[in-house]
């Protein structure tokens, strides 16, 4: 029993013993992703987890060794992916420099940053190549550059029908239902384009993505109309 200001307390005193970083890390992550709250999760096949997307793989290393654990049946390692359509062969990692540079040439661009960048530069260089001007949505580009890994910048026309729609009208529909940034003529005060940003690059350079895109834009504006 000590005296403290506050009264007499009894204290009790343990030493725990330092242990491995790898060893704490072992034991520590698997509760963490178990454990992380999610507003909606999912479970898929078999397998007992519950998380927001389905795991395949687990990539986990500190001073350049796997931190072993599993989840459920998924055992960490040193191995990654890239691309899925584009680049789908494993990846081996030693080391988080050498992570990010492999997952770029297997076409994902890890840092978000550099993802937003390229969308902007992107969009904006190929509106100009046909004399329009971007509508400039910074709450559209944050959204975008969570949904791609690889941006690629499509140009679309918007039929001439469509363009006597308010401006505000067209671009809160194409920014809702479809991702897309709105090109202004500066002409004709009118919005004329949109540019939709793809997650892959296609030997057509995005015709076919396009025309189904084109499909899918005129039932919403026409319901918009």
């Amino acid at each position: 029993m000590q005296s403290t200001p506050k009264g007499d307390f009894y204290f009790a005193y343990e030493t725990i013993q330092g242990k491995q970083t790898q060893t704490i890390l072992s034991d520590i992550i698997p509760h963490i992703i178990q454990n992380f709250h999610w507003p909606k999760s999912m479970r898929w096949g078999d397998a007992s987890l519950r998380w927001v997307r389905p795991l395949h793989h687990i990539l986990c290393l500190f001073s350049g060794k796997i931190v072993e654990f599993s989840v459920g049946q998924i055992a960490s390692s040193n191995i990654t992916f890239g691309h899925r359509f584009m680049a789908p062969e494993k990846i081996e990692v030693h080391c988080f420099d050498d992570y990010q540079s492999k997952l770029e040439k297997a076409f994902v661009i890890l840092d978000q940053n550099k993802r937003k960048d390229s969308i902007l530069m992107q969009t904006k260089s190929k509106l100009s190549e046909i004399g329009v001007d971007l509508i400039p949505d910074n709450q559209l580009l944050d959204e975008v550059t969570g949904l791609v890994e690889y941006p690629v910048a499509l140009v679309g026309v918007i039929e001439e029908k469509f363009q006597t729609l308010p401006k505000e009208l067209l671009s809160v529909t194409m920014k809702t239902h479809q991702k897309y940034f709105s090109g202004l003529n500066p002409t004709t005060q009118k919005i004329s384009h949109y540019v939709t940003i793809s997650n892959i690059i296609t030997p057509d350079n995005g015709a076919t993505i396009l025309r189904g895109n084109q499909r899918v834009l005129a039932a919403r504006l026409s319901d918009a109309k």
